[in-house]
């Protein structure tokens, strides 16, 4: 599937409508949005998965930096400001 990223993401889909653990949903729903950031028509795509991602955190401030900073990777600045910034979070 390296390089053919509709084939990662049906795979990812698939995998995610498996309900995996926790960590395994965090890093499938991570691959899928940076496969998602390298398409331009499907940023918005993935800037929802890593808000998503932050808002399901329940207020773990090291979840929502983390996303945010991958946001900010992607050129995704004003989810990452969002993210990053000291009201988004709620403890650490």
């Amino acid at each position: 599937m390296l390089g053919d990223d509709k084939a990662a993401l049906s795979a990812i889909d698939a995998a995610l409508s498996r309900n995996p653990a926790r960590e395994a949903s965090v890093a499938l729903r991570v691959r899928k949005a940076l496969i998602l950031y390298d398409a331009p028509d499907q940023r918005a795509s993935a800037s929802a998965i890593l808000e998503q991602m932050a808002k399901e955190a329940g207020g773990e401030a090291l979840a929502a930096r983390f996303c945010g900073q991958l946001a900010a990777l992607n050129g995704d600045y004003d989810l990452a400001v969002r993210l990053l910034m000291p009201t988004a979070h709620t403890t650490t």
